[in-house]
């Protein structure tokens, strides 16, 4: 979409904020839309605050939705389950009271790449899904679906 200005579901956006959604590749675009879609869905479920209460959304006109005949784009459920894994980690290794270099020293890994892990920005496999297992004391239990909750850590009984 490089060089077209995307449309944005009829949101008015500063034209700095415009210029920067232009700028972006198709991948990179599809991902800020589907991490913009969550936290206009399910923003108070993912720890931080209503933005209308903040005063940082004024109006209720609008609203972020994701088109349907995109909601199944195989690039957008690979970001979707990257973000329910991330946050699936996240969750766990906050529960633990683990910090993300603690959790990378048990896992064997860099804080850089639990920080990554945790923002979306890794693909979830197997192996990693049980390295994490392991290093959190866990297990991982998978549901259908691409979304947040899809993706789960629960702790080993004491």
């Amino acid at each position: 979409m490089s060089g077209r200005i995307r449309r944005l579901y009829d949101l008015e956006l500063e034209p700095e904020v415009r210029d920067w959604l232009d700028s972006l590749s198709d991948s990179d675009f599809k991902r800020v839309d589907e991490v913009c879609g969550m936290l206009a869905e399910r923003g108070t479920e993912l720890g931080g605050g209503d933005l209308r209460k903040a005063g940082v959304m004024t109006g209720y006109h609008t609203r972020w939705v994701r088109p349907p005949e995109e909601a199944e784009d195989p690039e957008r459920v690979a970001i979707r389950e990257a973000l329910a894994f991330g946050k699936a980690v996240y969750d766990q290794r906050r529960a633990r009271g683990l910090s993300a270099a603690d959790l990378a020293e048990r896992a064997v890994m860099t804080a850089d790449e639990i920080e990554c892990i945790e923002e979306g920005g890794t693909e979830p496999t197997i192996a990693l899904l049980r390295r994490l297992a392991a290093a959190l004391d866990a297990d991982v239990h998978l549901t259908a679906g691409h979304d947040l909750g899809s993706v789960r850590f629960e702790p080993h009984a004491a």
